[in-house]
């Protein structure tokens, strides 16, 4: 029987196959496939190191058994696209390095409590007081920060503000020396008594999420969430090969008023907001289907992504007249 293997990194790689090197992957829409008869397939990943410091090469052992690709490597993401066309994604392997602390920030926030951004490998948030000292894991590096300090409703609070390598904004809430949030979005406004952050989800219909917390006795609390159209009306799409996609991600965000304009009347007249909501399952995940020539069907990986069900969606006049899941 033969197999299509389609490989994915998440990271700058090289992959060879049975030692021998099949090409490279330099970001994550390359894919590298081969057609193979082998029930074994040793697979190598070297990162290249330009643009994948500290990761590290490692090897996995692919097998068939009972028509399914598994392995037993921990990095290594299997997807079952179904006619025998799997997705191996690599994850990469990283390693902390440790080097001398530099100091990239310093606050004295009072008479006796100093902040400091440092990194020593990764970044951190250091806060040394006169008899204490408490460090946070930063997700990644900061830039342009602030540190600011108040008291509020008996809690003293600490907030680190700054960007991210991709220019988003990023805050650090820390209530009496404990985490309470850490929030990486678009836009952030800040106040002493409530936060509000704006999230663009970057989809076909320009939605943004809006998260609104507010302060009481433990700290900061996530009052409200809501989506928005910051262009004040949603994106339709009309390419009927991604109406199907721009379904679900209106499904995925829970926007069901977004999904039905996809419909055709008659759907619309037999399926209610419990039908859409639970139509397909509890499934983890969503994928073109890339695999196959069936250009107006998607993917749906359950966990623990056994083989995906594949759904057609049947579209006359840009609207969904009927899914149907294929065999």
């Amino acid at each position: 029987m033969e197999y299509f293997i389609h490989f994915k990194s998440h990271f700058s790689c090289v992959v060879n196959v049975e030692n021998k090197q099949i090409g490279y992957i330099e970001n994550q829409l390359d894919t590298l496939s081969i057609k193979t008869d082998n029930t074994q397939i040793l697979v190598q990943i070297f990162p290249i190191e330009n643009y994948c410091l500290h990761c590290i090469s490692y090897s996995a052992i692919l097998k068939f058994k009972n028509n399914k690709l598994i392995t037993t490597c921990k990095n290594i993401k299997i997807l079952n696209y179904g006619n025998n066309n799997y997705e191996v994604i690599f994850e990469p392997i990283k390693i902390n390095t440790i080097k001398e602390k530099e100091i990239i920030f310093t606050q004295q926030l009072n008479k006796t409590t100093f902040a400091y951004v440092v990194n020593t490998g990764n970044f951190k948030l250091e806060v040394h007081c006169e008899n204490s000292f408490f460090s946070f894991d930063l997700p990644e590096e900061i830039f342009d920060i602030t540190i600011e300090d108040f008291e509020q409703n008996n809690n003293y609070f600490i907030f680190l503000k700054g960007k991210t390598i991709k220019n988003d904004n990023f805050l650090l809430v820390l209530c009496n020396f404990f985490c309470n949030l850490q929030i990486i979005s678009n836009k952030i406004s800040v106040s002493k008594t409530k936060i509000e952050s704006i999230k663009y989800l970057n989809d076909i219909a320009n939605q943004a999420i809006v998260q609104r917390f507010v302060i009481d006795l433990n700290g900061f609390k996530l009052e409200e969430e809501f989506l928005i159209f910051p262009a004040e009306h949603p994106n339709i799409e009309e390419n009927k090969y991604l109406i199907p996609w721009a379904f679900m991600e209106a499904i995925n965000y829970g926007n069901l008023k977004l999904a039905k304009q996809y419909l055709s009347q008659e759907l619309l007249n037999i399926l209610d907001d419990n039908h859409l909501k639970n139509f397909f399952g509890n499934y983890s995940q969503v994928e073109w289907n890339k695999y196959d020539n069936k250009p107006e069907s998607l993917c749906f990986f359950y966990e623990p992504f056994e083989k995906a069900k594949i759904f057609n969606f049947e579209i006359r006049q840009n609207k969904i007249t009927n899914i149907v899941e294929l065999d």
